[in-house]
């Protein structure tokens, strides 16, 4: 217990010293305004979603010469100056997916599916396919990807507090009952 208690003290000390709380922060407080004034329902995981993209379009898009202009910056101490200095190149896009080349879901609506067990865990959540779709994957480089929807099944683990979830399609495989 008390190696998960310093594990996620580190952890948020990290998102904390890189900023990524602050970027969190702001992305709530940002989506809670649209929620307010649009119809849309904000989703859980859309600011990290967000974040993610966020970060991956300054990592691809930075360029030596930026860099070589923050360096220059933090070593003559002129933090007022950091603030002036271009970030990226600010064009964003995220690739519309080619359904012509597009693979086939490996997984069918009704199929019983389990997530797949992590490392130690024998028990995972189990259910049927009731829904699927494409998104951009974080976790991919923003590849588009299969994502499931998941009717939990009443004697999986999380089914006392969620009646369905959410995967991908590499976190499931097939429930031999």
């Amino acid at each position: 217990m008390i190696k998960s208690i310093s594990y996620q003290e580190g952890y948020q000390q990290a998102l904390h010293d890189f900023g990524i709380s602050d970027l969190l922060g702001k992305l709530s407080t940002f989506l809670e305004k649209i929620n307010e004034t649009q119809w849309q329902q904000i989703q859980e995981d859309e600011p990290d979603s967000i974040a993610a993209l966020l970060i991956g379009q300054l990592t691809s898009s930075l360029q030596d010469s930026v860099i070589s202009a923050y360096l220059n910056a933090i070593r003559q101490g002129d933090s007022r100056g950091i603030s002036d200095l271009p970030l990226v190149d600010r064009t964003f896009r995220i690739a519309s997916p080619n359904l012509t080349n597009f693979n086939i879901p490996q997984f069918e609506y009704g199929e019983s599916l389990r997530w797949k067990p992590l490392e130690g865990l024998a028990e995972t959540d189990f259910g049927v396919v009731i829904g699927r779709f494409i998104k951009p994957a974080p976790h991919q480089g923003f590849q588009w990807n299969w994502k499931y929807l998941i009717l939990l099944d009443k004697d999986s683990i999380s089914s006392a507090i969620v009646t369905a979830d959410t995967a991908w399609e590499e976190d499931l495989e097939r429930r031999l009952v």
